[in-house]
């Protein structure tokens, strides 16, 4: 398991050569169940890299900053509902992530009661609301257990609307789920599950399960039921493969960042004074950026067209060089001795 001490360390290890799709995984949920756990180990079985944040752990949720380092943010919150990072901790819409989604990011939201740490008790929403704006939600219309009779939904279905191909029946580990949100959905966004049973009186059959919502320049999906009670594994790995299989073809920087990887180098690495930035061609970058290992910006330039960056005067350490250009952003790990 990847924990996320510093975020920017392994920042290299979400860009890979092949050009992989670099994704933060958010454990969100402060259970000992360890649900969120087993969801990212499917990431780990798939063979995806990706940056383990335990939001709970850490007591912060990660940085706007943090989260446009990656193409896709997968944030579970399992079976806790309360006292949300994903809520910024406070039950108040989370700045960051509403950052990240504006700037072009893509979330997967999954979890049980998440709706209700931070809207309960209101139902309805309408524009300028993060549910209606980023979720495509428009009404919260109960709880699977609560609301249906005692009973629980046996399993979910795939929406004949979904934009995610090979989806699959998911049930669960107990004979049904309780806890689970159905909602209704605003004019744009489309369905991806739909709550299901045998039992054809079932009064949440076909009640909206996960949304799939787009933005001019943003997705988010939410699956608003708990990925680490899934029946089995390979279930897990399926839909998981599903899913990344999707946001692989949706990221345009995929294959920007394997240009910019093709081209760039920096060197010498370790470095002791002036590191070089060679792109094979005599370009000027929009803009450069160093990090420090943890996170905060040490130095930036708006319209970069040197050939070398000074770097005797910081101290020994490990950086992160953020180059911006006309292809996409490149991130090179930088060792300053």
């Amino acid at each position: 398991m990847k924990y996320l001490y510093a975020i920017l360390i392994s920042v290299l290890l979400s860009i890979p050569a092949q050009a992989q799709l670099s994704i933060l995984f958010v454990d969100d949920s402060d259970d000992t169940f360890g649900n969120a756990e087993l969801f990212a180990s499917a990431l780990d079985s798939l063979g995806y890299e990706y940056e383990f944040f335990d939001a709970q752990a850490e007591g912060v949720s990660p940085t706007a900053e943090t989260l446009s380092f990656f193409d896709l943010v997968i944030w579970t919150t399992s079976n806790d509902g309360t006292e949300l990072l994903l809520w910024n901790g406070n039950d108040e819409d989370n700045p960051a992530i509403a950052e990240y989604l504006d700037q072009g990011g893509n979330l997967w939201v999954t979890g049980l009661d998440f709706l209700y740490d931070r809207f309960f008790p209101l139902d309805t929403f309408a524009e300028g609301d993060f549910l209606y704006d980023y979720v495509g939600v428009t009404e919260y219309e109960g709880q699977t257990n609560v609301d249906d009779g005692g009973l629980g939904a046996p399993f979910v279905k795939p929406s004949e609307e979904s934009p995610i191909d090979s989806l699959k029946d998911l049930d669960w580990i107990f004979s049904t789920i309780y806890y689970a949100d159905a909602v209704k959905l605003k004019e744009g966004a489309k369905s991806v599950y739909l709550y299901g049973s045998s039992d054809t009186t079932y009064a949440y059959n076909d009640k909206v399960a996960a949304v799939f919502n787009e933005g001019e320049n943003f997705s988010v999906l939410s699956y608003f039921f708990d990925m680490g009670v899934v029946s089995e594994f390979s279930k897990i790995k399926d839909n998981v493969q599903s899913v990344l299989t999707y946001y692989e073809g949706l990221s345009s920087s995929v294959v920007s960042l394997q240009k910019l990887a093709n081209n760039i180098k920096v060197f010498p690495n370790p470095v002791e004074g002036k590191l070089n930035i060679s792109s094979g061609t005599s370009r000027t970058f929009e803009n450069i950026e160093l990090f420090n290992s943890s996170g905060n910006s040490v130095l930036s330039q708006n319209n970069f067209s040197k050939s070398s960056l000074d770097m005797k005067n910081f101290p020994s350490g490990i950086y992160f060089l953020k180059i911006v250009s006309a292809d996409g952003i490149e991130v090179k790990r930088v060792i300053k001795r």
